[in-house]
Parts: C-alpha cells; structure tokens; sequence
C-alpha cells in the first residue's frame, strides 16, 4: 500500500510525514509503501488489485490505533490540527463478491417487501373502494293501512351485499309475533320468515330486558328489538313486515335498517362462498311424545349451522334431558352436540341459576310453574359444517346406552312437550 502525501513523497517511519507504525511493509502497485500491523483499520494489499481510499493524519505524535476504525482517526483531525491524507487500498476479490452478494440480497429484500407493502395497500383500497353502506328508517310511521292483510315493504335495494343491521320498535297487543320477513334475489317466498321475538331468540313474549349480545338484544321494555344478523344477497334484498293474525288497525312503528354492498361474510376465519344465503328452517308448536326422536331441520344442501332457538313447554322439565343429535352428511350415526338440552345451551342443572345471555347462548325465558323455557345458541366461534346435507334432532326426554365410560342404556321419560325451534343455517 502506498501512502502519498501532499508534497508528492513517501511516508515512512515516524517522522513528520505520519506514517504507520508497524515491521510489515507491502509495496503498492503503485510504486509507494506502507506499513501496517494488526491494524483493523486498514485491509491487507494484494498487488494489483482493487484499489479503495482512506484517510491517514500527518502528525507526528499520532499513532493509528489498531482497536479504533479509521473513521474515529478521520473525524478528531481536527481536535490534533492534523490533515488527511488520501491512501490508496487493495481489497482481496473475496471480499468484493461477498459485500456484492450482501448488498444485492438486501436491495432485493427491500424491493420485495415494498412491493407486498405496496400491493396489500392497493388491495385494501380495492376492497374499501367496493364497499357501500345503504339503510332506511321509520319513525312513528303507519305502515299496516289494512291492518294485518298489509305486507308493508320497509326497505328495497337492488345490488350484491349484505343486510348486517336491524331494530324494531312498536307497543300493541301480540307485538311480539309481528312477522318480519327478508327475500333475496327476486325469491317469491321469502327464506327468512321470522315472529319478532322467536326471530331473536326469545320465547314466549318474554318482556325481560334490557340485555343485548353482540348479535341479539331487546334494550327496552315494551320493544327496542335488534339484530346484526349478517344476510347476504347476490342481485338483491327486500324487507317487510306484517302484523300478526287479528290486528286489524294500523299500528305506530318504529324501524331502522341497514347493509353493505359487497361485504363478505365471514366466521372463524373462513370467508363464505359468494353462493352463501342464510336461511331459517322453523318447527312451530309441534307435540312430541315421550321419548320421540324428531326433526328441527333436514338439509340435503352445503352449509353451516348458525344459531338454534328453542321454546318448549311440558308438564315438567325432564324434556330438558334430551341430547342435541347432529346427523352431517347423511351419517347413520349422530354427533352428539349436548349432554342435555340445558347444556347445549350453557345452562345445567334445569338453568338452575335463572336468566343470562351472552353472545355464544342465552335462556330468554323460564316459567317454573309451567315448565317452559326459551334459549338460543350460536356457532359462530364453534362452526358445525355440512357438505352434503344436516339434520339436526331433540328427543322428548332422553335414551341412551353404549357410552364410552358407561355402557349401561339409561332413561329419561318426558311427558308430551310443545316445541317451537327456529334453525338458522348459510347454505350454498
């Protein structure tokens, strides 16, 4: 390595040219030489290689350190009075390649990144770009002019989306089985087809309140009704209500709905297919005698099971003892989903404890006296899926034997008992 100074010499030794302090001398392809020993600061020579630069101070009493880089050496200059002295550097070819491949990588990381940066920026405005949120309301309107032979449109919207929100208002005799019904994409009988109250999971006009979850509540007492039930719709969505069979007046009532256009739905992480609607399959006041095995929904279609509604009423509360059967796919044999009808629900004991609601279940009603009970139950968070058909049983009371820590058949017999069960599943 060679050293030239601004006169044009050598540097060499300790004089007042400041050179290097070292025994280990290289000469320079360029003529000059240098002296280096165990200094960090500064790569040992090939000849006639690549030739880099650095800066040597001129001082007689300045000695290069081999444990400081040459840039600590470069900025107190000025603190010794001292000039830099350009040096030209030969790198060993190894050490090229390998800072080559290093810088290359890391450009390369950045851009990629960038990228994916920039690319799930745009897909996100993309998605947010597609979504429009549309609604309608009525305060202390008179839609029912005929009374209960008036099926009053509330809301039409013509488009691909989803209905995420709904409440209802009202105080008059049998508000509570009020009939609010959804047709999506020109259907002529609508798929959903719900009483108010049943509609959200509360039996037996039962006035209690206020409570909500997050997809259900009744904040008020009378009404104050709510949903968030996520109801898509591919071309487009209709809303009516009508009042229940003997209300011939028109009535005051209070609405307000709303959707998304474009949004998806999803749950647990699984995004449905665009084909998926939500549908309500309902058993209304069906007599079961002891120890029947009978339908709340058979399906031969794809889909999940979304949430269940039960109101049931008997001469005690043994019909509580029966199992949720769940037959998926044509199965023979069932998946239980309970150990009790109080259990599929998150109650024991008969709901010894009495009322609550939270957003996986809740008892809506109970009725020591005449043994009633209403409840609901979402999947939400604990998705039941079907690829080729679901049907879903109770039993009045309870049979069954051959179980994995007890083979012994044991019997619960219920005496006839009245249900009504609402099963809310998105089939496509």
């Amino acid at each position: 390595m060679k050293a030239v100074g601004r006169d044009g010499g050598r540097t060499g030794g300790r004089g007042n040219g400041g050179g290097i302090k070292g025994d280990d001398s290289s000469t320079c392809t360029c003529g000059g030489e240098a002296r280096l020993k165990d200094s960090t600061s500064h790569v040992s020579h090939v000849s006639g290689k690549f030739h880099g630069f650095c800066f040597t101070p001129r001082h007689p009493s300045y000695q290069i350190s081999p444990r400081k880089p040459i840039g600590y050496h470069f900025l107190n200059r000025k603190r010794l009075n001292m000039e830099p002295m350009i040096t030209r550097t030969t790198i060993h070819p190894k050490y090229c390649l390998i800072s080559a491949i290093v810088a290359f990588t890391s450009l390369c990381l950045f851009l990629c990144a960038q990228q994916g940066r920039a690319q799930a920026m745009a897909g996100a405005a993309g998605t947010l770009d597609g979504l429009k949120s549309f609604g309608t309301s009525g305060k202390a309107v008179y839609p029912f002019p005929e009374g209960d032979k008036t099926e009053a449109e509330l809301l039409s919207h013509t488009g691909k989306g989803c209905l995420t929100h709904m409440w209802f208002g009202g105080n008059w005799k049998d508000w509570d089985k009020i009939r609010i019904r959804v047709y999506v994409d020109g259907e002529k009988t609508a798929s959903i087809d719900m009483e108010m109250f049943l509609g959200h999971g509360i039996g037996f006009a039962d006035e209690t309140a206020p409570w909500g979850t997050r997809r259900i509540g009744k904040t008020g007492q009378p009404s104050g009704i709510y949903n968030t039930y996520r109801m898509p719709f591919g071309k487009s969505v209709r809303v009516t209500a009508q009042l229940a069979a003997g209300n011939e007046k028109n009535q005051r009532f209070w609405y307000i709905i709303r959707g998304v256009e474009n949004l998806p739905v999803e749950f647990s992480g699984v995004r449905l297919p665009d084909s998926a609607r939500l549908k309500l399959f309902k058993l209304e006041d069906y007599k079961a005698r002891t120890l029947e095995e009978f339908n709340m929904i058979a399906s031969n279609s794809s889909g999940m099971l979304y949430q269940i509604t039960v109101a049931a009423q008997s001469g005690n509360f043994e019909y509580l003892e029966s199992c949720v059967r769940a037959y998926i796919d044509g199965a023979q044999e069932p998946m239980l989903l309970s150990s009790g009808l109080e259990d599929y629900f998150l109650g024991t004991y008969f709901f010894n404890r009495g009322m609550y609601h939270n957003d996986v279940a809740g008892l809506t009603h109970k009725n020591d006296k005449d043994h009633s009970f209403s409840g609901y139950r979402f999947h939400e968070d604990d998705p039941i899926f079907y690829k080729k058909g679901l049907r879903l049983t109770l039993r009045c009371g309870e049979q069954i034997g051959n179980q994995k820590h007890n083979g012994k058949t044991q019997t619960w017999s219920a005496p006839t008992t009245t249900y009504t069960t609402y099963v809310w599943v998105y089939e496509w």
